[in-house]
């Protein structure tokens, strides 16, 4: 399940639902499995296994053609979280 977190597609927040792994999730919302990494550094703080995510971890997706970093992404995600409207 994802939500957009921005307005824009750069940047959701996905729960991991059961079945899922960084692949798929990289599959479906990135359009390619490959990017599992970008997934992986993203949410690292989070994952301490990449083999390893657990139904209902949230996880920021960042696609980054459009050009922001992850830590950018991350505090996004965080103001987000505390009720901060940019």
């Amino acid at each position: 399940r994802s939500s957009d977190l921005s307005g824009s597609v750069s940047t959701k927040l996905y729960t991991v639902v059961a079945g899922d792994s960084l692949w798929k999730i990289a599959q479906k919302e990135l359009g390619n499995g490959s990017k599992w990494k970008q997934i992986y550094e993203t949410n690292k703080k989070q994952i301490s296994n990449p083999n390893r995510i657990y139904v209902g971890q949230e996880l920021v997706i960042n696609n980054k053609k459009y050009g922001k970093t992850a830590s950018e992404e991350m505090r996004f995600f965080a103001a987000k979280k505390r009720g901060v409207n940019r």
